[in-house]
């Protein structure tokens, strides 16, 4: 095993150090620009049957549409969104299933 210097480890963790943060700062913008995104979801293609809410293993809050895939296997679709969207969402799907039904 090649040994390395005390200054070229204290180089090599803080370059490694560097690039977590700007990765760790890249995810932040990417879900926070996602969580104020707009969906558009064809609910008659995806037939869902449940929408509902919760904070996932990392402590993000999701979205969860609940279907039946085209072999009637139950499957789930996450997404992350802000509240106002899951709200807009479970108005949409509440319409949705009342057209759905006729009434």
């Amino acid at each position: 095993m090649p040994w390395i210097s005390k200054a070229e480890l204290t180089r090599l963790t803080q370059e490694r150090e560097e690039a977590e943060a700007r990765l760790k700062e890249h995810l932040n913008a990417e879900r926070e620009r996602a969580s104020n995104a707009s969906f558009a979801v064809d609910f008659f293609a995806l037939k869902p049957v449940s929408i509902e809410r919760m904070v996932n293993d990392s402590g993000i809050a999701v979205t969860i549409f609940g279907y039946f895939d085209k072999d009637g296997n139950a499957r789930e679709w996450y997404f992350e969104c802000n509240q106002s969207i899951h709200n807009e969402l479970v108005d949409h799907f509440g319409k949705w299933l009342l057209k759905k039904n006729g009434v």
